[in-house]
This record gives structure tokens, C-alpha cells and sequence, in this order.
């Protein structure tokens, strides 16, 4: 990404790069994204993205299609709030596809598997 990203957040996403909002807008920029379709089956390799909102209630996330069945995705194990009183934050996940309803958007892999 190499702080690739134009307009009004070029500024912000070079000094904070390779997180769900410089993602989102990177891959955004390029019409490499799609809307997430319900009845659609994605490849092994699909990106999962749900838009940055802001910092406090909705940061956004990212995932990735595992297999047929599965994501994979860093997850929280504590709020937001309490997030300075915890050394770690989370851990990496495996879950079913079935929750991938928080996600909005995709980008297939050839498409965010490529440089610049």
C-alpha cells in the first residue's frame, strides 16, 4: 500500500498505514471492491471488509474467506474502552462463514494480491 492513498486522508493514512480504513479506501480507490452479495460463494483468498466508522463504536474489520465453511479474522477480546487497562487485545479466529454478515464489501484475491 506504501501510503498509496489520495484526497482528503492521504495525510492521515500515511502516518497511520495498513489498517481497516487505509485498506477500505486503498482498494476503494482502485475499483477493486464490490458490495457483498448474500448468495454469492467466494474463493479461497476474498477479502471480507466492513467500513472504518470511527474510532470509538465501528473501526471496521477485515477477513479473509478460509474454505467453503470458514473465515479467519482478528477479534477483540475487550471493548475498545478497556483497551489500556489489557496487554492483549485479541487473537486470530477461525469461525464459520456464517458471520460474515457484518461485512458489506469484497475484493477477490487477484485483486488485492498484486503490487503496485
Amino acid at each position: 500500500m506504501n501510503g498509496n492513498i489520495y484526497g482528503k486522508y492521504q495525510e492521515l493514512y500515511r502516518k497511520y498505514p495498513g489498517g481497516t480504513g487505509a485498506w477500505f479506501l486503498y482498494l476503494y480507490q482502485r475499483k477493486r471492491l464490490e458490495k457483498r452479495n448474500n448468495l454469492m460463494k467466494y474463493p479461497k483468498g476474498t477479502l471480507l471488509l466492513a467500513k472504518f466508522r470511527d474510532n470509538e463504536q465501528n473501526q471496521g474489520h477485515v477477513a479473509i474467506v478460509m474454505d467453503e465453511q470458514h473465515l479467519i479474522h482478528a477479534r477483540p477480546d475487550v471493548s475498545f474502552a478497556n483497551k489500556d487497562k489489557v496487554k492483549n487485545h485479541g487473537s486470530v479466529q477461525i469461525e464459520p462463514l456464517s458471520k460474515m454478515h457484518d461485512y458489506t464489501h469484497v475484493c477477490y484475491p487477484e485483486k488485492w494480491l498484486i503490487l503496485d
